[in-house]
């Protein structure tokens, strides 16, 4: 408790915030329904992503939410409490927990290199644009990477620089969107 309260107050660094629903598969639908429902209620958080990927590393049955917070963990935290005293949130949470199997929540600081290129559109792009521009036919594809780095105090920032100096070729590639 008392790590999350310091985590809470201790940066307004962008964050991102990737949740996990796994499902039990007969009750993937009434989720699914309920969910639609009451979408409104969840873009009133900064949601970048909605979906239930059809492969990878996340199992079936699964819906992933992915919210960007350019405010940090208190924008988090305050959006979060002020969502938890709807009623209609309550409702809403009534009719979709007992689908659930599990939750999982990562969160993830911001790396700065994503303001440093002007091809890049970091996360903040998808909340505040019109969610018509995204791709509700499942012909989009979302690539989340998970590095394990050795220990050390220098390690994170020489992989950021090497990971920017190779981003504008990979911006660059063939079949890469604009």
């Amino acid at each position: 408790r008392s790590c999350s309260r310091a985590m809470s107050t201790s940066t307004s660094s962008p964050i991102a915030e990737l949740r996990q629903y796994h499902l039990h598969p007969a009750s993937t639908g009434t989720y699914t329904q309920n969910t639609i429902q009451s979408s409104g209620l969840r873009k009133t958080l900064p949601l970048a992503f909605f979906g239930f990927p059809e492969t990878g590393a996340v199992p079936l049955n699964t819906a992933v939410h992915l919210y960007h917070y350019p405010g940090g963990m208190r924008q988090r935290k305050d959006e979060r409490s002020t969502l938890a005293k709807k009623d209609e949130w309550k409702q809403y949470l009534g009719g979709v927990k007992e689908c659930m199997m599990q939750q999982k929540s990562e969160i993830y600081v911001e790396a700065g290199l994503v303001n440093d290129f002007d091809e890049v559109t970091g996360l903040e792009y998808w909340v505040k644009n019109d969610q018509s521009t995204v791709d509700t036919c499942g012909n989009s594809i979302i690539e989340l990477r998970k590095y394990q780095l050795r220990l050390g105090y220098d390690t994170v920032p020489i992989f950021l620089k090497l990971y920017a100096q190779a981003l504008p070729s990979k911006l660059n590639a063939v079949g890469t969107h604009p």
